[in-house]
This record gives structure tokens, sequence and C-alpha cells, in this order.
């Protein structure tokens, strides 16, 4: 029903999900997991990365990481960045990527006017 309301064949939207997302479950237990590799800024190492991250977890992790990082920016809550201390996200080709914690960097990083807080995530067609 929702593929017709946007006007799209129903077999053409199963054929999408079964090549492109993992489903499971039944009714209203359904879950989707899309893992297709996502365009992101990354904070790392003093610096901000354009990074096409592999999939759902790792652009969840940098998306929780951007968030604390705007949120210590404003505040200057050093708590906020304990979480992702050595922690680090993985890019599609498999490179680690360790996310910035030190709060001098940050705010250098902050102070040159980057946009990266504002960013939205692209999804990037897998291969594209």
């Amino acid at each position: 029903m929702a593929a017709k309301s946007v006007n799209v064949a129903p077999e053409r939207f199963r054929r999408f999900l079964r090549e492109t997302v993992e489903v499971s479950g039944r009714g209203p237990s359904r879950r989707i997991i899309d893992n297709r590799p996502r365009d992101w800024k990354v904070i790392s190492n003093g610096q901000v990365l354009d990074v096409r991250l592999r999939d759902y977890n790792e652009t969840s992790l940098n998306g929780q990481h951007l968030a604390a990082v705007g949120k210590f920016i404003r505040t200057n809550d050093r708590q906020l960045l304990l979480p992702f201390e050595g922690r680090e996200v993985i890019d599609a080709k498999g490179k680690r990527h360790a996310l910035e914690t030190d709060p001098n960097e940050l705010h250098r990083i902050a102070a040159q006017g980057d946009e990266v807080f504002h960013e939205i995530y692209r999804l990037v067609a897998i291969g594209g």
C-alpha cells in the first residue's frame, strides 16, 4: 500500500528492499536495516574529513559523536566527550578513523567556521 501511494509498483519496491536492505519480522514488529554506505563529515586527528562510512552502525556512532561535539562546543562540558574516547569509525574501504575528543582541537575546528555540525548525510548507492 505504501508503494502505491507514491506511484511505485509493489513488485519494484519489494525488489528494491531485497537488494538494498535487510528486513526481518512481520507486521508491526518488522525491522528494516539499511546498510548502504553514507557520506559523512568525520572529526578525526584534528581534521574534518569527508568519509564514506560503511554501514548504519558506523554512521550512527559518528552521528552521536557529532551531536556530542556540537553540544560540547556550546557548553564546554567535557563529560560529553568521554563516551567517545578511544572509539573510531570504519570507512567503506575498511580504514579506521579515531573520533576526536581533544577539547582544544574541537574548539580550534569550531573556530574555523566549518559547517560540520550542520551537515546532513547523503545516502550513497553501493559502488557509487
